[in-house]
């Protein structure tokens, strides 16, 4: 294959979760009238090892939210780590930290170009168009690694009873510049000679 892709590709995905340990702690401020509560939450992510991985990697799982007075708000969990700095009415704004695995070519198993360790900053928007019906947009660049820049565009319907139960379901587009399709699937034509693959 020594055809390379020069526009921004679609990427479809799916990400995978399981949390193991989840405790709430709660304290009482009196100046300002109402509990703030803070929940943690600590366990495995089970997810692709890289961008285009037929195998899955375990990593970990961290989310720390805050509230007063109202339900936690709805994170999904493949969104990147972040917190709204910017939040007026159903839109918040804030930074969006992310990080992919690196990948060797003994890890697919053909002659094909190293990838480090991918760390990734930017920022995302989100918007909720009904109380049910997220939008959230993130865009990242990459410091190391594949350093192109990359992003998602997701959608999620959200049903819930208060903190007491949670369901959320919805599609995915991630979204990758030149520099971060060449990394994970572009192949030269010397690697596609070499690599013993049909």
């Amino acid at each position: 294959m020594a055809n390379r892709r020069n526009a921004p590709s679609l990427l479809l995905y799916a990400s995978h979760f399981l949390v193991l340990t989840s405790f709430p702690a709660h304290s009482q401020e009196a100046d300002s009238g109402g509990e703030k509560r803070t929940r943690v939450i600590l366990g495995p992510q089970l997810s692709p090892s890289w961008p285009g991985a037929d195998k899955y990697s375990v990593g970990p799982y961290v989310d720390v939210s805050r509230t007063r007075d109202s339900e936690f708000a709805f994170e999904a969990p493949d969104e990147s780590f972040g917190s709204p700095l910017i939040k007026s009415g159903n839109f918040a704004f804030g930074p969006a930290l992310g990080f992919i695995g690196k990948r060797k070519a003994s890890d697919v198993g053909a002659d094909l170009p190293k990838v480090g360790l991918s760390f990734e900053v930017g920022a995302f928007g989100q918007v909720h168009l009904t109380p049910e019906l997220r939008v959230r947009l993130e865009g990242r660049k990459g410091l190391s690694g594949h350093k192109g820049w990359t992003g998602e565009v997701s959608a999620d319907y959200v049903a819930r009873q208060g903190d007491d139960w949670l369901f959320s379901i919805g599609p995915r587009v991630t979204l990758g510049d030149t520099k971060y399709t060449r990394a994970y699937f572009g192949v030269t034509p010397t690697a596609a000679l070499t690599s013993g693959l049909p």
